[in-house]
Parts: C-alpha cells; sequence; structure tokens
C-alpha cells in the first residue's frame, strides 16, 4: 500500500506531457521575454561540475548556470539527478528524479534591476 502505488503507467503517462509541456512554455517564454529584455540564455557558461562537494543528495549529472561577467551572484539555475534521496525516502524503492531551479533574483539583476 505505498503511496506509489496508486500511480498507473497512464497517469505517470500524463504527468510526463504536462512536464514537458510546462518545459516548453518556460523555454519559450525565456526566449520571449529574455530578448524583450537583453538577456541572451545562449550567453551564460555551463558547468557541469557544480555542487559535487555542498549537494550531497544529488547522485548523477550536476549542474548550475553561471554569468561570467557577474561572478557576484549566484548560480542561475543549477540542478540535476538525486535517485538515491528518492530511493530512500521511498523505503528502497528507486525512484528516478531530476530537478532544479532558476533563480528569478539573479535574472533580474543581470536584466539590470534589484538586487
Amino acid at each position: 500500500d505505498a503511496p506509489f502505488d496508486a500511480a498507473s503507467p497512464f497517469k505517470i503517462g500524463l504527468m510526463v506531457v504536462f512536464i514537458l509541456g510546462l518545459s516548453f512554455i518556460g523555454y519559450v517564454s525565456i526566449k520571449v521575454v529574455g530578448a524583450r529584455r537583453g538577456i541572451a540564455p545562449e550567453g551564460l557558461a555551463f558547468e557541469a561540475g557544480f555542487g559535487r562537494t555542498t549537494l550531497e543528495y544529488y547522485d548523477g549529472f550536476v549542474f548550475g548556470a553561471l554569468a561570467p561577467d557577474r561572478p557576484d551572484l549566484p548560480p542561475i539555475a543549477s540542478g540535476g539527478r538525486y535517485d538515491a534521496l528518492t530511493r530512500a525516502l521511498g523505503q528502497g524503492r528507486g525512484i528516478p528524479a531530476v530537478g532544479g531551479i532558476v533563480r528569478p533574483e539573479a535574472l533580474l539583476a543581470l536584466a539590470g534591476g534589484a538586487p
């Protein structure tokens, strides 16, 4: 009676489609809003080794997107795989998991606003 048994393949498929749709909307939004504000996502540096010593719950690919001209800012985006965490929380049942964050305050600072 684990909570994961309630998810059918159909529901999981719908969730995947929903997440992909949100990702696409986010991508288009970044391109449109970024172009209007003069932010080029292509100009952001990408570092694949980010967080290896400070984010212990990540156990696979880890990334951090940094603005090379603004070392005072935190990573613009960061994330990675954390399958081991879901295995620990899921009582040994492994669930592939990827997560990330985009920091709006860092994007705003790049656009010339506060902070």
